[in-house]
C-alpha cells in the first residue's frame, strides 16, 4: 500500500509568480516555525506542485529571521590615508610613538624588575626605531627621545596617544624648543608634537601594530 495521501501523489498546481503562492509560502514558513528553505521546500511538497520553487521560496524577507540570523553591518570602506603617510619624505620626518607592556628581566642582582619599550616608528618608511626605558617617567622618555635624535634625526612631527607621560614630555619640549640658545641651533629644525583624539585608538593602528610585532618577536628570541 502506497503510504502517501492523494495530495502528495496529485498535489496542485499553483503559478510561481502568484500573490497567494507568496502568501502560502510565508504561512508554511510560520507553521514550520521559520526553518530554512529547504525544510519549507519539503514541507510545501507534500501538497503542492510550484515551478522552480527554490527560487520562489524567499525568506529573507521575514523580519523575525532577520532580526535572529542577521549578521551585522559590514564595516565601511577605509578613509584615504592621512597627507603625510604617503608623502615622499625622508624616514622619520613624521614618527609615532608608543611604549609595550612591561617586560619582566633580571638585573645584575639577579632580581626581578621591569623594563619598557618606547617605540619609534616612520609614518611613510614604516621603519622602526626602539629604545629600552626603566619605566614610564619624563626624564626616561626624554633620553630615550634624545637617543633616538641622536642616531635618527629630528622629526618634524611626533604623534603619539593621549598618555599622561606624552603630555608632560611635550609640554617640556615645547618650553625646550621655545628657549633661545636651542632656537639658534634648531633655526630650521622643529618638532611639532600631536595627539590622537581621545578615545579613538584606531587612529594609532599604525603604531600599535608594530608594538604588538615587538612582542611577538621578543617572545620567540627569548
Amino acid at each position: 500500500m502506497n503510504p502517501f495521501c492523494e495530495t502528495t501523489k496529485l498535489p496542485y498546481l499553483l503559478p510561481a509568480k502568484h500573490h497567494l503562492t507568496h502568501l502560502i509560502i510565508l504561512d508554511a514558513h510560520e507553521r514550520q516555525l521559520h526553518p530554512g528553505v529547504s525544510v519549507i521546500i519539503t514541507y510545501l511538497r507534500q501538497k503542492f506542485w510550484i515551478p522552480s520553487i527554490r527560487q520562489v521560496v524567499i525568506i529573507r524577507k521575514c523580519v523575525i529571521c532577520r532580526k535572529t540570523d542577521g549578521k551585522p553591518y559590514n564595516a565601511p570602506d577605509p578613509p584615504p590615508l592621512p597627507k603625510y603617510r604617503v608623502d615622499d619624505a625622508p624616514p622619520f620626518s613624521v614618527t609615532g610613538v608608543d611604549f609595550t607592556g612591561a617586560l619582566y628581566v633580571k638585573d645584575k642582582t639577579g632580581s626581578e624588575t621591569k623594563a619598557y619599550i618606547c617605540l619609534f616608528t616612520c609614518a611613510s618608511t614604516r621603519a622602526v626605531h626602539l629604545e629600552l626605558v626603566p619605566d614610564l617617567s619624563e626624564d626616561s622618555f626624554l633620553q630615550a627621545f634624545r637617543r633616538f635624535c641622536s642616531r635618527m634625526s629630528v622629526p618634524k612631527i611626533m604623534i603619539s596617544d593621549n598618555a599622561s607621560t606624552y603630555m608632560a614630555a611635550a609640554n617640556h619640549i615645547k618650553r625646550l624648543f621655545e628657549s633661545d640658545s636651542l632656537q639658534s641651533t634648531l633655526s630650521h629644525k622643529g618638532t611639532q608634537w600631536q595627539f590622537i583624539p581621545k578615545r579613538s585608538t584606531w587612529y594609532s593602528g599604525w603604531w600599535e601594530r608594530l608594538i604588538g610585532l615587538t612582542k611577538t618577536t621578543l617572545k620567540k628570541i627569548l
